[in-house]
């Protein structure tokens, strides 16, 4: 339990900060394009990794609201 923090921390925050960062940077360039990379336990549950499947399913969310 005490890794949880620092998982979602790494594997959602960070992606949430970079994805932020790299669009206003991108603002002004025309076509943009954010390009997340996850991992299909975001869509499939399993036993145990609870804390990481919700770290990859947010990265996907995000991903599709930045899309919108």
């Amino acid at each position: 339990m005490d890794a949880v923090p620092r998982l979602v921390d790494v594997d959602l925050i960070a992606p949430f900060h970079l994805c932020r960062e790299a669009a206003r940077l991108m603002s002004n360039q025309g076509e943009e394009r954010i390009i997340n990379v996850t991992s299909i336990a975001g869509s499939i549950a399993s036993a145990g990794d609870a804390a990481y499947i919700a770290a990859k399913g947010g990265v996907e969310a995000l991903t599709w609201a930045l899309a919108a």
